[in-house]
């Protein structure tokens, strides 16, 4: 009978230890996968910031071409009226050189115009000069903004928000099944060494037997560095619990305190029932 009763608790360990080596792989491939939205998330931020610098740098240079183009139509407007008035000037003087030599004394005693021809304007040739200037800074800057392509940024970015959707849905796969194995490893631990295990904080752990007589009578361990110490509470101070205490202060050893104490309380149910 004894052999019967080792056998199934043998392979119950064996499921923990199990259970035990999968928790670790789940915990090991949560905080990878913390790692990678992480490194992600940086990506994230610098595409975008690397967006917004290449739009700010599209709007100023848009703003400069508008400045630009806006220059190349004020010349062209005057260099048309410019360009009218040569012509009058033109017709003026050939009408002039035309003209007799009576009809010329006449047209300066009636008006007392007197035409000046230059045959190289200087102020044209200012002008002519600033036209070509415009239109070829209009064509560089038409060039640059042609070349600026924010397509690619735009790409990855999409793509890096893609794969952050990915391992967020990986993360939330890979929690639930932990949070499965987890429970089904605490059920295994209540089934096979009769206590149902919680930690109402960091470092402690609070064991309820499955024969307690209230959800009240827990016991609490508090692990300090390689070592458990037991917390003092209303059911520790109990007659009962003091005698299981007095035997784990004689034997130091923690599994033979609780057994103790699982067994107490397994015949004291029996004979209740």
């Amino acid at each position: 009978q004894w052999y019967q009763r080792r056998v199934p608790i043998t392979a119950g360990i064996g499921s923990i230890k199990k259970l035990q080596g999968e928790s670790v792989t789940m915990v090991t491939g949560i905080e990878e996968s913390k790692g990678e939205i992480k490194k992600l998330k940086a990506k994230i931020l610098e595409l975008e910031s690397d967006l917004e610098t290449s739009k700010k740098s599209y709007s100023d240079q848009k703003e400069q071409y508008n400045q630009l183009y806006s220059l190349y139509t004020e010349v062209q407007v005057k260099a048309e009226t410019y360009k009218d008035e040569a012509q009058s000037c033109q017709k003026l003087l050939e009408t002039y050189q035309n003209s007799s030599e009576d009809e010329r004394q006449h047209l300066a005693k009636k008006g007392g115009v007197r035409i000046l021809h230059m045959k190289h304007n200087p102020y044209q040739n200012h002008l002519d000069k600033e036209m070509t200037r415009v239109k070829e800074e209009n064509k560089k800057l038409k060039s640059h903004l042609e070349s600026v392509d924010n397509a690619s940024l735009v790409t990855q970015l999409e793509h890096c928000q893609q794969k952050l959707v990915e391992s967020e849905s990986t993360l939330k796969k890979t929690h639930k099944i932990f949070q499965t194995k987890f429970k089904e490893f605490k059920e295994a631990i209540s089934h096979l060494f009769g206590y149902s295990i919680k930690c109402p904080d960091d470092h402690q752990y609070s064991l309820l037997s499955n024969f307690a007589e209230s959800s009240n009578h827990t016991i609490v361990f508090v692990k300090e560095g390689k070592s458990f110490q037991l917390l003092e509470n209303d059911y520790t101070k109990t007659i009962e619990m003091q005698c299981h205490l007095s035997k784990l202060s004689q034997h130091q050893s923690i599994p033979l305190f609780l057994a103790d104490v699982t067994s107490d309380l397994f015949h004291r149910q029996t004979i209740i029932t």
